[in-house]
């Protein structure tokens, strides 16, 4: 009997420690080298692609988003002048896409800015609020990060 039990222990103990392995399903990517100046960006801190174009996300230069072709490498048109006036913005920014709009986040100055127009880009105010991040959410909502002063 002790031996049918000793026999069983070591099968179970055999069994239980055989390994399974599930075949996973592999993935290929596929990717091809953009060939883009090294002087034309200073510090990029974010990219996003929208239609055909990569938005690079500049901290340095008085340019602050370029805007490259997917297809080309080649630079379509820049905005985002660094200033404190009118249509300027202060780094860092955020880039922020929806499935049809693309907004920029001045976090220094709290604006919201929607992005229109091409090739010459126009910045609109969108709101003035102090968020700090803003993510795109479902069916055209935003969750926001930020501190608002309540009056």
């Amino acid at each position: 009997m002790k031996r049918i039990l000793c026999i069983l222990l070591v099968l179970s103990t055999i069994w239980g420690c055989s390994s399974y392995q599930k075949e996973t399903a592999k993935e290929t990517l596929a990717f091809s080298v953009l060939p883009i100046s090294s002087s034309l960006l200073g510090l990029p801190i974010q990219i996003v692609a929208f239609d055909s174009v990569l938005l690079v996300n500049d901290y340095y230069g008085d340019t602050l988003v370029h805007c490259l072709s997917l297809r080309t490498g080649g630079e379509i048109t820049k905005f985002g002048v660094r200033g404190s006036g009118p249509n300027e913005v202060m780094p860092p920014l955020h880039l922020l896409k929806t499935p049809d709009s693309l907004f920029v986040l001045s976090r220094p100055q709290w604006i919201l800015y929607t992005v229109s127009g091409t090739p010459r880009v126009h910045l609109e105010k969108k709101n003035e609020t102090a968020c700090c991040c803003k993510f795109a959410f479902l069916f055209g909502r935003f969750v926001i990060s930020g501190i608002w002063n309540v009056s």
